[in-house]
């Protein structure tokens, strides 16, 4: 009762299974320091270790502990949101980038300020990662959240965009 047999990559994630999370990442990236720091070096490559230079003062700068400081537990605490400081913005960043084809970008509020023909504040795209991984990775992630909202712990909140109704009329 309760338990779950032999999980695939797929499932681990749609039932989002700490345990099978954990384990995962212990197998990857737990032998010793040198693979533990690479799984560091893969949140350093996604931008999770470092402060997004948000345009809002005040926005926070996430916490990763370094590798010479790990306890036996951090790995696998870390892998499922444990042991590390993040925010949601950091967090949503992340996401965008899998649905942006890989491409990892500084979020923004703003775009562009103008009075009629007068620019008067432009903010640039920065791109923070042009490619967080390879394609066949990222497809295999995005078949993975889909497969949350189609099979998984977000089964029946997917939403049909064709069916969408927009209103007609702008919010006041």
């Amino acid at each position: 009762a309760g338990g779950h047999k032999m999980l695939t990559i797929q499932e681990v994630v749609e039932k989002s299974s700490n345990i099978g999370v954990s384990k995962l990442v212990h197998r990857f990236f737990g032998q010793n320091a040198n693979t533990s720091q690479r799984y560091v070096d893969y949140l350093e490559s996604m931008h999770l270790t470092k402060s997004l230079k948000f345009e809002i003062k005040g926005s926070a700068s996430p916490i990763v502990k370094k590798v010479k400081d790990w306890s036996p537990t951090t790995l696998p605490w870390m892998s499922i949101g444990y042991e590390t400081q993040m925010s949601p913005l950091q967090i949503l960043t992340l996401y965008s980038g899998v649905a942006n084809k890989g491409v990892l970008l500084r979020p923004i509020l703003v775009k562009r300020v103008q009075n009629s023909n007068e620019i008067i504040i432009e903010n640039k795209v920065d791109i923070l990662n042009p490619k967080m991984c390879r394609d066949s990775t990222l497809e295999k992630l995005q078949a993975c959240l889909e497969g949350v909202v189609q099979r998984g712990t977000a089964k029946g909140t997917a939403v049909s965009y064709t069916h969408l109704t927009l209103p007609t009329t702008p919010y006041v």
